[in-house]
């Protein structure tokens, strides 16, 4: 009898292993790696906002430092004629600038050059001219001239002083 059930043990186990990865495991990892496939789903949803939000960054980073090229060659002449848009977004740039020359440390000088493309006749324009000049007022360094729109796409066109 002995030598019948430990014959038997092996089949009645393997039969058990069976059932019970039919019965208990097999739906277990089913749901297992459903639950998987919608965490990656979730995590895809959560993150294509964020990626989005870095492609418009680049974006605005790429437009911001055209801008600030097409300016920088007008700095000399301390008038630009441009959009309405575009004049609103180089006055804060602008102010910003002048105010770095203010301070007039080497830290705020550094600013500038690295804000203005390494650029040193605008970076020595900042210190010496326009920091001078507005040594005694706090903010308000430029000016916006409103002029007619533009022909073709009706854009309201101004002066920054």
């Amino acid at each position: 009898m002995s030598e019948e059930l430990a014959s038997a043990i092996p089949e009645i186990a393997k039969e058990l292993a069976v059932k019970t990865y039919e019965d208990v495991a097999q739906p277990a990892l089913r749901s297992t790696g459903g639950i998987i496939e919608l965490l990656t789903r979730a995590l895809r949803a959560t993150m294509a906002p964020l990626e989005i939000w870095t492609l418009k960054r680049e974006y605005q980073v790429k437009e911001t430092a055209k801008l600030l090229e097409e300016k920088l060659k007008y700095l000399p002449s301390e008038q630009i004629q441009t959009p309405e848009a575009r004049a609103k977004e180089a006055k804060r740039m602008f102010e910003k600038m002048i105010t770095l020359g203010k301070r007039g440390t080497l830290v705020s000088r550094r600013n500038v050059a690295a804000f203005l493309m390494n650029n040193e006749e605008a970076t020595k324009k900042v210190f010496d001219v326009l920091a001078p000049r507005y040594k005694d007022r706090n903010g308000g360094y430029t000016r916006i001239l409103k002029l007619n729109e533009r022909r073709g796409d009706d854009a309201l066109m101004v002066i920054l002083e």
